[in-house]
């Protein structure tokens, strides 16, 4: 009997034994089910993540991309409008060279710009630049326009000719005026004229070059 009861014991013990072992097994593929399953899921989130940030960087680049082509494009369009603009001016400057080619005309328009010139400096002695070649064109002008200023401002004025100190090679024309050592000073030569002028014309030149602005 007592050899019955310690084999019993010793029965009881072993399957007690292999039922921990199997709780044991099972709790560890339990486990490692689990582990596996977060390791998969961060796998997944870390891949997620990843691909969202490269998407959002190439959107970001393809923007820049898009940005860099539109702006390349503007400044060619604006390079072109220049050049035709420029074209206008040259065609202009052109156009006066033509002008001083007729005397009566020429002559004309200096007396014109002399006359303006003494209005606006007021000054009772006044120095005159031209080029050498309209010396004696100028000199020819010079009464009428001092007529001219007299009458409009009942002010005398005497004007000298700055002989010798010529205008510039790239002045097409005109008169520069000055007064009290060169303090004050007027631009009208045919170049200040044309670029102020153009200035002023430049909204309607662009209207009539490109209808869009």
């Amino acid at each position: 009997e007592n050899m019955e009861v310690v084999e019993r014991m010793v029965d009881f013990m072993e399957m007690e034994a292999r039922e921990m072992v199997e709780k044991i097994d099972a709790k560890a593929e339990e486990d490692f089910t689990i582990e596996k399953g977060n390791t998969i899921m961060v796998g997944k989130k870390n891949i997620k993540k990843a691909f969202v940030k490269k998407e959002r960087r190439q959107i970001l680049q393809n923007k820049i991309d898009k940005s860099e082509m539109l702006n390349k494009a503007r400044l060619r369009i604006l390079r072109h409008k220049d050049d035709q603009v420029k074209t206008v001016l040259e065609e202009a400057r052109s156009k006066l060279c033509e002008v001083i080619e007729d005397e009566k005309l020429y002559s004309s328009m200096l007396r014109s710009l002399l006359t303006e010139g003494l209005c606006q400096i007021l000054e009772p002695v006044v120095m005159v630049r031209c080029r050498s070649e309209d010396l004696g064109m100028v000199e020819n002008i010079i009464p009428e326009a001092v007529f001219e200023y007299e009458a409009k401002v009942n002010k005398y004025c005497k004007v000298q000719l700055e002989a010798e100190n010529w205008l510039e090679e790239d002045k097409i024309g005109g008169l520069e005026i000055s007064a009290l050592d060169g303090k004050i000073t007027v631009d009208n030569t045919l170049n200040a004229r044309l670029d102020r002028i153009f200035q002023q014309m430049l909204p309607m030149v662009r209207k009539t070059l490109f209808e869009e602005i």
